[in-house]
């Protein structure tokens, strides 16, 4: 491929992405974000692209989407392949130290020019590399909303760090089921872990001060601010109702019905809080 050419972040705004709402959960709309996509490409792999946009467009529309690497090395030669596809900005960034990521400056300075312009309302960083956990931190204190991309092996710190981290592996499209013997079972269900049940319950007390119900959009979100990498897939569940409805501890209910049905969810009446 020919050799890209480093530029000045792209502030145009290429196709939009629609925008994934979960109404079974009776969350309510969430207002269209204009976001910057970065892509560190030395640390995610170009087949995973697919997965990385969808996962962006979860959480609005993507108007800068920018990724950043070292094209001329072998190893990224797939991402070549996939840039123009999904109308992604390469910038190179040539390696000229042994073992380091040439990419890590480039995309957080970009990000900051890309904060003064006040074009976007946030930023997704695709990324499992812990070196940009502090530009996530300044982002937000911003006031800028920062969603993050990557695999399970992400640095705490940076998955802290972001209002929401999506794992890869939950955003892939699913393989077809193997019918060879040999293959090993699917991983057992995690419902009983108990950091889950932990969660839940300290994110009820932080919610239900003047109240015994809960809504459990409210609870999802709270759940999602004490941990950024908490999603519902995780533990074989594609409904956050769902999730629920397995923990033994909790009671679930609806008010209303039609576009106006809520669900509420409180402790079993016995079930004390867990500290």
């Amino acid at each position: 491929m020919d050799e890209p050419i480093a530029h000045e972040p792209d502030t145009s705004e290429p196709v939009s992405a629609s925008i994934q709402g979960n109404t079974s959960d009776n969350t309510p709309p969430q207002a269209e974000l204009r976001l910057a996509l970065l892509i560190d490409a030395e640390n995610v792999s170009a087949k995973d692209v697919q997965a990385v946009m969808r996962g962006a467009a979860t959480h609005g529309r993507t108007t800068i989407r920018n990724i950043y690497g070292d094209f001329t090395n072998t190893h990224m030669k797939n991402w070549g392949k996939v840039l123009r596809a999904h109308a992604l900005c390469p910038v190179q960034q040539y390696q000229n130290s042994q073992g380091k990521n040439s990419s890590d400056s480039a995309l957080i300075i970009d990000a900051m020019d890309i904060l003064h312009t006040g074009k976007v309302d946030g930023f997704v960083i695709v990324s499992n590399d812990g070196d940009f956990t502090r530009l996530a931190v300044r982002l937000r204190k911003s006031d800028k909303r920062v969603f993050g991309i990557g695999e399970e092996r992400a640095a705490d710190a940076l998955v802290m760090a972001c209002d929401v981290y999506t794992y890869l592996h939950l955003l892939r499209s699913p393989q077809p089921k193997s019918r060879k013997k040999g293959v090993p079972p699917p991983p057992r269900d995690r419902i009983n872990d108990p950091a889950l049940v932990q969660l839940v319950h300290n994110t009820i007390d932080d919610l239900n001060k003047n109240t015994e119900w809960v809504k459990i959009h409210e609870l999802r979100d709270g759940m999602v601010k004490r941990s950024p990498g908490f999603n519902q897939a995780t533990y074989g569940k594609r409904k956050f109702v769902d999730l629920l409805s397995a923990l033994d501890d909790l009671m679930l209910k609806t008010e209303g019905t039609g576009d106006k049905l809520v669900y509420l969810v409180r402790r079993r009446v016995g079930v004390k809080a867990r500290n």
